[in-house]
């Protein structure tokens, strides 16, 4: 069986690791369900950090639809980006209920990146 997950060393863990990102992101992504920060790095390979707020979102169960359908969308998007520290906030307009669109946004997002990101590696 071919192993689905998102190791340890593709996330981002320590609360310096997500402040760096806050700090200095040079790459922003927004849409109505998401905000998406994004730094260059030096790591051998993207990491990804997560905030999915109570309040936007109340239920535990819905924050862990929507972490695992980042997870997945990250992991499918990013295998061969050039490295970056990426931290994606969840805004009020998530909908956990509905995993087509919540996919089909997650990838529409994250395509956003990868032109961002390489527009910002090409232009240095």
């Amino acid at each position: 069986m071919i192993d689905q997950s998102l190791p340890a060393y593709r996330r981002l863990l320590t609360s310096p690791e997500f402040d760096a990102v806050f700090k200095d992101n040079h790459i922003r992504v927004s849409s109505p369900e998401f905000l998406v920060l994004a730094a260059l790095t030096s790591f051998p390979a993207s990491r990804l950090g997560m905030v999915i707020g109570k309040k936007n979102t109340n239920q535990a169960n819905d924050r862990n639809k929507i972490k695992r359908a980042i997870r997945e969308t990250f992991r499918k998007n990013f295998p061969h980006q050039p490295a970056v520290d990426v931290v994606i906030v969840s805004r009020k307009a998530v909908d956990p209920e509905l995993p087509k669109i919540l996919n089909a946004k997650l990838d529409e997002i994250w395509s956003k990146l990868s032109k961002k990101i390489s527009t910002k590696v090409r232009d240095g």
